[in-house]
């Protein structure tokens, strides 16, 4: 007889393109949390990365977002955006540190969502949806238009379509 983890697992690994060590970690986290699935959070983290943990964003002088790998020396000031969930991180030290840690990416990406969730619940905005569209804008709020609203939208339809790997990873 199957657990329902093992049932979890075989269901994501079939609807998503994500390694097992993502699976793993999403499955944890939504039942650490609970206010948040595991498709969520892979959806999240395909959008975000494309699954690749050593990714991070920062800012050029010239105040432009670029994209590195850790490891590839680049001229960037912070905040910084880490890992595969893109956990905000104020310094580069902290940012390697989300990066080499899989368990803290996804954690801290439910633990972010369940912040937004509750600031939508007390704006009156109740919904994943607020709660991404926070996530999305990087701290600025939760915005109505522009690129953290297509952010929720397309996440919302990866979820909400039983998103398969090859339809979730056109961006």
């Amino acid at each position: 007889m199957l657990t329902p983890y093992v049932m979890k697992w075989i269901v994501l690994s079939y609807m998503t393109n994500a390694p097992n060590s993502h699976i793993n970690m999403a499955i944890e986290a939504e039942d650490r949390y609970g206010y948040v699935s595991a498709m969520q959070l892979l959806a999240q983290a395909e959008r975000e990365s494309r699954y690749q943990p050593d990714v991070y964003n920062g800012l050029r002088r010239d105040g432009r977002r670029i994209r590195s790998r850790v490891g590839r020396p680049a001229r960037l000031r912070g905040p910084y955006f880490c890992g595969s969930t893109q956990l905000r991180a104020p310094t580069m030290r902290e940012c390697i540190m989300i990066t080499r840690d899989l368990r803290a990416q996804y954690h801290g990406a439910a633990a972010h969502l369940g912040e937004w969730l509750s600031y939508c619940r007390t704006k009156g905005r109740p919904g994943m949806n607020c709660a991404i569209r926070g996530y999305a804008g990087g701290g600025r709020g939760t915005v109505v238009k522009g690129k953290a609203w297509k952010y929720a939208r397309k996440i919302e339809k990866m979820v909400g379509s039983g998103w398969s790997g090859a339809a979730g990873s056109s961006r």
